[in-house]
């Protein structure tokens, strides 16, 4: 009953008969039980955060760690991953912003961070030392190593042409199935792997530059890669073979995400696409997108310049911009209640728009950086009063 609730808008709860707000914000209704004024003191925050969502008032903190640019994130509930050029992944909790652990397996940068679907404490990341790492996040060590330089290289899926050294650089992963995973990488490849001996049972080939992103489409059958080629191909993974070619963009396609039946695409032309089979819309940008990502209503990405722009997920049009960062903006991590950054700066920034959160630590006088009003940096786009 209490999700029911999530999301509503502040007046439309308070047109509730019976109804009131208490003197300290909690609304209130009378001669009900317990768990429903509960739900009803969930609503209030919750239409407390969507009105700071919609503002661009925050709470700002840093997690500092990294010597060098951070390329990828990861959450698990509160736990955050981040992986390094400084060839480390680091290990946080989301709301002290404590640093819990480092991991050094690594001997190059750690390009990204995978979830295992399979296993709820498990997870993988890739980096340019060639090697997969499986890590146990329950005893906070590594589980399992795969040499994917190696692998490759037994295969005979050799194309070194944009691969420096013939190093078959780890860009993105995408689980397949509980014994395979796909892998895109910087010799323009997308290979699947067998988890369980560490060989490449298959390669698909296609793109005239390194593969940035892939994802899977429902169903298991088919998938989509993008690359700096500035195309993105649809594969069919039966007969690993490519069966449409999609040139949305002009320069290299940064991210791709899918959002229900919609798939959104971003690029270093400065456009987000969305896009249904052949019906397409876009969202200009002044800048390179670099990354992004969206929860229900608002849709974040991150710009070369450093900025991040916060979007109305339905329509991509801008509400405001977020500074802070000095350095391109790659990687982020959207909730309910905040966006998580990463840059090349080395820094990753924690944006809190719940309310309560951000009124305690102003009312307690903790050393972060609050801020209370709209910043100067908030460029408003929508009319005064939008939804």
């Amino acid at each position: 009953y209490v999700e029911q609730w999530a999301g509503r808008r502040l007046r439309d709860i308070l047109d509730t008969r019976g109804c009131d707000m208490e003197p300290d914000g909690i609304l209130a209704h009378h001669g009900l039980n317990s768990w429903y004024g509960a739900c009803r003191r969930r609503s209030a925050q919750d239409g407390a955060m969507l009105r700071n969502w919609r503002t661009g008032r925050h709470r700002s903190r840093l997690l500092t760690g990294h010597t060098d640019e951070v390329f990828c994130l990861l959450r698990k509930g509160p736990l955050l991953l981040s992986g390094s050029q400084d060839s480390t992944i680091r290990l946080w909790d989301v709301h002290s912003g404590a640093q819990l652990d480092c991991w050094t397996r690594h001997t190059s940068w750690v390009s990204c961070l995978c979830a295992d679907e399979l296993h709820a404490n498990s997870i993988c990341s890739g980096g340019h030392d060639g090697t997969i790492r499986f890590w146990d996040l329950e005893r906070r060590q590594q589980s399992q190593t795969i040499d994917f330089e190696g692998a490759c290289a037994v295969h005979g899926s050799v194309d070194t042409d944009g691969a420096p050294g013939g190093q078959r650089y780890i860009l993105t992963m995408q689980p397949f199935d509980e014994r395979s995973m796909l892998v895109g990488s910087m010799d323009k490849t997308i290979r699947l792997l067998d988890l369980r001996t560490g060989l490449v049972s298959g390669a698909m080939r296609g793109h005239s530059s390194y593969v940035s992103c892939l994802l899977s489409l429902p169903g298991g059958v088919e998938l989509l890669s993008a690359s700096g080629d500035s195309q993105i191909r649809q594969w069919d993974l039966r007969t690993m073979s490519c069966v449409d070619i999609r040139s949305f963009h002009t320069d290299p396609v940064t991210c791709l995400r899918r959002r229900g039946s919609e798939l959104i695409s971003s690029s270093e032309d400065g456009s987000l696409k969305f896009w249904e089979q052949n019906v397409v819309q876009h969202s200009h940008v002044r800048d390179e997108i670099w990354g992004f990502d969206y929860n229900e209503r608002f849709l974040v990405n991150g710009c070369e310049r450093g900025t991040i722009e916060v979007r109305d997920a339905c329509d991509g049009r801008l509400r405001y911009l977020l500074e802070g960062h000095v350095g391109p903006v790659g990687s982020m991590v959207v909730s309910d209640d905040c966006v998580i950054s990463a840059s090349e700066d080395s820094v990753i920034r924690i944006w809190d728009f719940d309310s309560l959160r951000a009124h305690d630590a102003q009312r307690e006088g903790e050393g972060e950086e609050v801020e209370e009003a709209l910043p100067a940096c908030v460029v408003p786009v929508l009319p005064a009063g939008a939804p």
